[in-house]
């Protein structure tokens, strides 16, 4: 594994003190802070910032989750790869052209967004509440990413810290709480910051109707965490934490059905690179761009901005 330390804007996510120990994440047994002296563990390099309640419901969450299958997907899948660059490549083109000192993705998985942003300072750090997940991840998004096992309730950064956050797809994980979550990102978010993400889109009726049977049909642990936004919802949640929704745009047809979206027809997303799997995104560019098909989106392009 690469080695690499611990960038010194990470706080301590209790009290945002100063986090010591953390010259390099391979070999650190675990980090301190100098303000109010809490302790955090590193495991397999990457620092737990996690307070004992919170690892143990976040351990606890996890060993219901199939996130094996999940990476597999988006690593190893050949058309579900594509795909996702496809995707990642779109949001990535909507972050607006200035310079960037601290980028963070939340919620982040296997980094899919940090893994193939460019011309943007290094490390990116990676924030996932699923240590299991992001250690699969760690050795190929190294050294350019910087996972950190951390909750998006309580983010390890001092207030307005961050000038570029990136999502891809997070924030209906945390459905439940996902007004606090907004909250908190915005407080780390510095004036004219930038919020870029995706998440699903709940706008057609069609959308809305064909999630809650799928996912009634298909009962899952975590099922009532994969609905999705409207347009409203999303502009609401900005407003309550002081941020500006600038752009919601859909995204994601029936190649996202096809080859993007595992939990529907895993055949295919398993399926080689090959000209059926281009031509289903060269259909969902289409109808990105047909009025008629426009709004039936499964997912929406966002970007949200902190008033300077």
């Amino acid at each position: 594994m690469t080695s690499f330390a611990l960038p010194d804007w990470v706080k301590c996510p209790a009290c945002h003190g100063i986090l010591e120990g953390g010259a390099d994440v391979r070999t650190s047994p675990g980090l301190g802070c100098a303000s109010c002296g809490a302790r955090y563990d590193v495991n397999d390099g990457i620092p737990i910032l996690l307070d004992a309640e919170t690892r143990r419901s976040a351990e606890e969450h996890a060993a219901k989750e199939d996130f094996a299958t999940y990476h597999a997907a988006r690593h190893a899948a050949p058309a579900n790869v594509q795909y996702y660059d496809y995707w990642c490549a779109d949001l990535l083109r909507r972050i607006p052209r200035r310079p960037y000192r601290r980028v963070v993705e939340l919620m982040a998985g296997g980094a899919e967004m940090g893994r193939r942003v460019r011309d943007v300072p290094k490390p990116i750090v990676a924030i996932d509440i699923n240590h299991a997940l992001l250690a699969l991840s760690r050795d190929e998004v190294a050294p350019d990413v910087m996972p950190l096992c951390a909750s998006a309730e309580r983010l390890p950064f001092e207030d307005g810290a961050i000038d570029l956050v990136l999502i891809q797809g997070g924030l209906h994980h945390v459905r439940r709480n996902v007004a606090a979550v907004v909250r908190e990102i915005a407080r780390c978010m510095a004036p004219g910051a930038v919020l870029v993400g995706s998440e699903p889109r709940n706008d057609h009726a069609f959308n809305r109707a064909f999630r809650r049977v799928f996912y009634n049909l298909h009962p899952t642990h975590d099922a009532e965490e994969e609905d999705g936004f409207t347009r409203r919802e999303m502009k609401a949640l900005c407003a309550d934490a002081g941020l500006e929704l600038r752009a919601y745009d859909p995204f994601a047809y029936l190649g996202y059905m096809l080859i993007g979206n595992t939990d529907l027809i895993p055949l295919l997303a398993r399926m080689e690179t090959n000209a059926i799997s281009s031509a289903l995104i060269n259909l969902d560019r289409v109808c990105a761009r047909t009025p008629a098909l426009r709004g039936m989106g499964w997912a929406s392009q966002i970007v949200i901005e902190k008033p300077a």
